[in-house]
């Protein structure tokens, strides 16, 4: 058996098996000391009604399909919705702890300094799709 050379090149439209691929160690990948994103009101929407979303639709999700992600996706859509019915009211709630949220990483992010080897990220900024998407015109 001819084992051929790993540090060959690659031919164009060809991959490494999986266990071959060039990648970073996943300790060098992201500087531990950085602090972490902020979360949107919906994300926390989600934390709060995912267990309650499931239990209110345990057969709609389950018939969803043998796969996890498959049941991921159907909580997803039924979290989705509850969203989109939210009063204006309840939704301030989780807009309030997302703002507060997105305070918190911007002070952290001013006084962080990064590790050997890592560079400093720019706080993510809102772009012109947030902006678009935002906007009171769009309904």
């Amino acid at each position: 058996m001819v084992q051929k050379d790993i540090l060959a090149p690659i031919p164009p439209g060809k991959r490494l098996p999986r266990g071959l691929r060039r990648t970073a160690p996943k300790d060098k990948r992201r500087d531990p000391h950085k602090p972490r994103g902020y979360i949107s009101a919906f994300n926390f929407f989600s934390q709060d009604q995912r267990s309650r979303a499931y239990n209110e639709n345990k057969e709609e999700i389950e018939g969803a399909g043998p796969k996890p992600s498959e049941r991921n996706n159907a909580i997803n859509k039924i979290l989705g919705k509850m969203w989109k019915e939210l009063s204006p009211k309840k939704r301030a709630t989780y807009d309030e702890m997302a703002t507060s949220d997105k305070q918190r990483y911007l002070e952290e992010m001013k006084s962080y300094e990064p590790s050997k080897g890592f560079i400093k990220d720019v706080p993510r900024q809102v772009t012109y799709r947030d902006k678009r998407y935002n906007n009171n015109n769009y309904t």
